[in-house]
């Protein structure tokens, strides 16, 4: 029984943590809003999905290779995920964990998005125009790699995000990421179209959700960790803020 949809469940824009990393994300300044395709440029779309990595970056979230469940066995393949609070919250993801929380800001603010299974691995594939034409992978355990921007840039990222909005080490590894997810994304598309490899896999959130895959629901009693951003940045702490709102 092919039970890959279940991935989709994991995915949850509704999540009460989500609102509150958007905001984080708007005060780091590379967005001021967050409107998925309305301008119908996709470097807007493009520049949107950096302000979500370079907030993920600034969360420090890092990559684990933790995968293994209490039902691991080599008859049955299994993978551990971490829901969306425990992502957020313990700054630890393997390549599942952190893609199903890009995915789920993404859907959010009405990007469309995937989760990309490939043998071992996990990894994002979002539209950056609303007709689906310009498909890009990313791959999410770079989010906090520290790694040098490539001299040559693609030319939709270098003209999607103004030098003086790019942070340093978030940008560089967004580069590499688009860079290491597309061609990944390309290698595969074969395998991924025809269906016929149970090891590749390309989840369209959208398609299982009108087929009736929900999220599955936060009841936890948990609240977004709050975390400090330098004054370089240019952000304070939202978990303060919306203490001293209420």
């Amino acid at each position: 029984v092919d039970t890959k949809f279940a991935f989709a469940a994991y995915v949850n824009e509704q999540h009460p943590f989500v609102d509150k990393l958007l905001r984080e994300a708007l005060d780091l300044g590379v967005v001021d809003k967050f409107d998925g395709y309305q301008s119908g440029n996709p470097q807007d779309v493009v520049r949107q999905v950096y302000a979500l990595w370079d907030l993920l970056a600034a969360r420090d979230v890092r990559y684990s290779s933790i995968t293994t469940t209490v039902a691991d066995s080599d008859a049955v393949p299994s993978q551990h995920i971490r829901m969306l609070e425990e992502t957020a919250n313990n700054s630890q993801a393997n390549c599942v964990d952190g893609s199903v929380l890009l995915v789920s800001l993404l859907r959010k603010i009405g990007i469309h998005a995937a989760l990309v299974l490939e043998p071992g691995h996990c990894f994002v594939a979002f539209s950056a125009d609303a007709d689906g034409k310009i498909a890009l992978g990313l791959e999410t355990t770079l989010i906090t790699a520290e790694l040098e921007t490539p001299e040559e840039i693609d030319e939709l990222l270098d003209e999607s995000v103004d030098e003086n909005m790019r942070n340093e080490t978030s940008w560089s590894s967004f580069v590499a990421a688009v860079n290491v997810g597309t061609s990944t994304l390309v290698k595969n598309d074969e395998q991924l179209k025809s269906g016929r490899d149970d090891d590749y896999a390309f989840i369209d959130i959208r398609t299982w959700r009108a087929k009736g895959v929900l999220p599955i629901p936060f009841h936890g009693e948990e609240k977004l960790v709050s975390y400090e951003l330098s004054s370089d940045d240019g952000a304070t702490d939202a978990d303060e803020d919306d203490e001293e709102a209420e």
